[in-house]
């Protein structure tokens, strides 16, 4: 399967408990891209960098098999992350992008799966009527958080998503937050699903750090929680990849349950690693954390099958 995967790279700087500091190559757009690459998809990036970002960040992103096609800008995005506890997190601009993503310059047909994973306002609105003026009859795939931050230097604020209509016009699947689904989105979570009263997206995965996920369909909703022995501290880029492997599963066709146990695991296994590098390199236990991660969700989860779970 071919993916493009649309969205900013950012340097992030993560404050373990106040103890020390490291840097680290971040971006929803980076996570996913690992993600899709680690199982086996074809990635091409589109993504923005400034001239300050350093290219042993790109040699990397490369050496994964990902084709990049850059937008340079004069900076680079920047964030900040304290730690506090293992699914809770203060994060904070240090710099922004000027440079919009309004286009692509590919031909559509080309991909089966677009995936728009802005992380601080880079993807301009207008694309969402470029992929539908261009007839892309794949499916696009939108992870909302860039899409409702104030896009400003300092401490990092969630903002209304006004867009949201063009943008469900047509997403195949969705991933938000439940700080997002409160704060910036504004709607219950059956308004955000396809259905005959509601223009959404056909599956909806709603992640909630260390407790876990739901995931939606019109006709289905599962509860997956996470076990204490499956959590681990840095939680950075769980959420981007947990967005690209749900996306990727229910695309090639996986039941919904399923699609959200593949990408909870891989969640889970991003955050076993410290480093990227080794969460991709490394043969992952993918089997035996979605075998767990089931057990616990028979017993602590829940599930619903139903002709219509909207009422």
């Amino acid at each position: 399967m071919r993916i493009l995967v649309v969205g900013a790279l950012t340097v992030d700087y993560i404050d373990f408990y106040g103890k020390y500091r490291e840097e680290m190559l971040g971006g929803g757009a980076f996570y996913s891209s690992i993600a899709a690459r680690k199982l086996g998809a074809r990635v091409t990036l589109l993504t923005t960098v400034g001239r300050d970002f350093n290219q042993k960040y790109l040699d990397f992103i490369k050496s994964t098999g990902t084709e990049v096609h850059l937008l340079k800008d004069e900076n680079t995005v920047k964030f900040l992350n304290y730690l506090i506890r293992p699914g809770l997190r203060k994060q904070e601009v240090l710099s922004t992008t000027t440079k919009k993503i309004a286009e692509i310059p590919f031909d559509l047909k080309e991909f089966e799966i677009i995936h728009i994973t802005p992380v601080l306002g880079e993807v301009d609105d207008a694309l969402a009527e470029y992929i539908l003026k261009n007839n892309f009859d794949g499916k696009t795939s939108i992870e909302i958080q860039g899409f409702v931050r104030e896009d400003k230097v300092g401490s990092l604020k969630n903002k209304f998503w006004s867009s949201s209509e063009k943008w469900l016009k047509n997403a195949f699947t969705l991933h938000l937050s439940k700080e997002e689904l409160l704060f910036a989105v504004r709607r219950r979570i059956q308004e955000l699903i396809k259905s005959e009263k509601n223009e959404g997206a056909n599956y909806v995965a709603l992640t909630m750090a260390s407790y876990g996920s739901f995931v939606f369909s019109k006709n289905e909703r599962h509860f997956i929680p996470i076990p204490r022995e499956l959590i681990f501290e840095n939680d950075v880029g769980c959420g981007d990849i947990y967005s690209m492997v749900f996306s990727l599963m229910v695309a090639q066709g996986k039941e919904l349950i399923d699609a959200g146990l593949e990408a909870t695991a891989m969640a889970v296994l991003r955050a076993k690693y410290k480093k990227i590098s080794e969460f991709f390199n490394n043969d992952l236990d993918i089997d035996e954390t979605k075998k767990r991660l089931r057990e616990y969700q028979i017993h602590y989860g829940l599930s619903q099958v139903s002709k219509n779970v909207q009422k």
